[in-house]
């Protein structure tokens, strides 16, 4: 049976494009012993941040990641309509 390793690139703001290019998202790897968040910023030093994202997807391909799904988060709260949306990816454990 295989076995999966997760990680979501996550706190990406919701919106067009040129608004989820704009800014630097977490990279989170999940494993037994709980999950390890990087700032995109730190990884690879993907500059400039329009780029990151876009960046960081194709990293995570070129590394075996497959994207399986998406999630919106956020813009529950009173006067807080911010969502963003994380991006879940896995790959066989080696």
């Amino acid at each position: 049976m295989t076995k999966w390793e997760y990680c979501a690139l996550g706190a990406l703001k919701s919106g067009t494009l040129s608004e989820i290019k704009g800014h630097y998202p977490k990279l989170i790897f999940f494993s037994e012993d709980g999950s390890k968040d990087y700032d995109v910023e730190h990884v690879n030093d993907w500059k400039p941040k329009e780029e990151s994202v876009v960046k960081a997807i194709a990293w995570l391909g070129n590394e075996g990641w497959e994207m399986v799904t998406s999630s919106p988060v956020g813009g529950n709260t009173i006067g807080d309509s911010t969502r963003y949306t994380y991006l879940f990816f896995k790959r066989p454990k080696p």
